[in-house]
């Protein structure tokens, strides 16, 4: 994936709510300073419509748990209707109920990504600040049987764990535990101890300083219509414009947009607002945690 601009974003992260039950120890969700709320369904309809001519992959989650939308399954449903190749979001799965899960699995689901991060109920507590351990491996244990009960082949499903100096040890086990339910196109992910909250010792980045191929590729849409660069703007400090107000096809080839592009192939990173100090642009790829060199210690 180089740098040469694409005429419509290929992935939009649209954040369905920024509004979560948890406080995780890696997550900037208690410092974020905006105001809360849940995307509106006639906002929504009008990106997808957008979308619809263009078939960018879809992330229906930025800050906030998207399973507290009531109408979550509705918005999954419409996105594949408008013929969006890939819809998916990142879940701690706590409110995974079958009665909602049955309802994403029939609306068409493509991409599950859940959160666990803790393999035992002492890491999940620490880095989640949560005791609800048991809960989240009940309901995703229990999604992954009503998806072999109905028959489907999707969504993907990913379990995530973070590799910590508390959950090293131990993710060997937890990866037992959890291959055998999981189908043959799922996926468990670890992680390196990343935080773009400052809260944990993060992870270091092999090589240079590079421009964020996010800026040619994907765009973070914020449940009010803000449209921002990514998805370490976690408070939409830089704003490029408003769905409610212009297209995204216009906010992508803005000035704004176009100057700071320029100010990163030129190296002026320092001029970038949020860019100065960030880290994340090794992971721009998506989930590029190949990019992450372990902490030491």
């Amino acid at each position: 994936m180089g740098f040469v601009l694409m005429p419509f974003p290929t992935r939009i992260h649209i954040e369905s709510t920024n509004v979560c039950n948890l406080d995780c120890l890696f997550c900037p969700y208690g410092r974020q300073q905006r105001e809360k709320g849940y995307v509106g369904m006639d906002l929504y309809q009008k990106i997808i419509d957008e979308c619809k001519g263009h078939q960018p992959k879809l992330w229906l989650h930025f800050l906030g748990e998207p399973l507290l939308h009531r109408d979550l399954p509705a918005m999954v449903a419409y996105a594949k209707a408008q013929g969006l190749p890939q819809v998916g979001f990142s879940t701690n799965a706590f409110f995974l109920t079958p009665e909602l899960g049955e309802q994403l699995i029939r609306a068409g689901l493509d991409r599950l990504e859940c959160s666990v991060d803790g393999v035992d109920p002492a890491s999940y507590q620490h880095l989640r600040r949560s005791q609800e351990f048991s809960r989240v491996v009940a309901n995703i244990q229990g999604f992954l049987q009503q998806r072999k009960a109905l028959g489907a082949d999707l969504p993907v499903v990913t379990i995530q764990f973070m590799r910590t100096p508390e959950t090293r040890a131990f993710l060997p086990q937890a990866q037992a535990f959890w291959r055998p339910l999981l189908g043959a196109r799922d996926f468990l992910m670890t992680i390196a101890d990343i935080s773009f909250a400052g809260e944990m010792r993060g992870a270091r980045y092999r090589g240079g300083r590079e421009p964020c191929k996010w800026l040619w590729h994907y765009l973070v849409v914020l449940w009010n219509g803000d449209v921002v660069t990514c998805v370490s703007d976690y408070d939409g400090t830089r704003v490029m414009g408003n769905v409610k107000e212009q297209s995204l096809a216009d906010i992508w080839s803005n000035p704004l947009y176009v100057d700071l592009r320029r100010k990163h192939l030129e190296g002026r990173f320092a001029e970038g607002g949020i860019c100065a100090g960030c880290d994340d642009w090794a992971l721009a790829d998506g989930h590029g945690y190949q990019n992450v060199a372990e902490e030491k210690t």
